[in-house]
């Protein structure tokens, strides 16, 4: 199987290819596979190696895949919070996802969680570990104050 030239293999899989003009044609039999666009990104469903179907983001076709990092290597400088133990706090508010999810852009993985500007203050949503209440707003200042007291260095925005 030979990609023609100009066009990047699609990774993670045997018979894809990206075109210059941005389809995605199957490589085994010569076809455009449609696209579309989501609201986000243009997508176009492809198959694995492995023969299950993903929606690949034609705009990631050159993004290499995120850094792993360990839970030893953020609970150096993190502490879990009590009441969410799925999540850790460093003194200076940075929060991380320590119990990874199952399904989702950063499933399976260990990462930062995105912060959210609500009324001019820094926020983060957090999921509680039994799913009662799925997602809670938590100011990130109140938060690192909480678990780390007095050495707790970041600003209130």
């Amino acid at each position: 199987m030979q990609i023609p030239d100009g066009f990047k293999p699609v990774p993670n899989t045997d018979c894809y290819a990206l075109s210059p003009e941005g389809h995605v044609y199957n490589v085994k039999t010569r076809k455009r596979l449609k696209r579309f666009f989501d609201g986000y990104k243009i997508r176009t469903a492809v198959y694995d190696a492995n023969g299950n179907k993903f929606l690949f983001a034609h705009c990631d076709i050159d993004k290499g895949p995120p850094p792993e990092v360990t839970l030893e290597y953020v609970l150096k400088d993190a502490r879990i919070i009590s009441d969410y133990p799925d999540y850790a706090v460093t003194y200076w508010g940075l929060v991380w996802r320590i119990n990874p999810r199952k399904k989702g852009p950063n499933a399976g993985r260990i990462h930062v969680l995105e912060e959210h500007e609500h009324q001019g203050k820094r926020h983060v949503w957090l999921v509680h570990p039994d799913n009662s209440l799925l997602r809670k707003r938590f100011q990130t200042y109140l938060l690192t104050k909480e678990v780390w007291g007095d050495d707790c260095e970041c600003t209130q925005d």
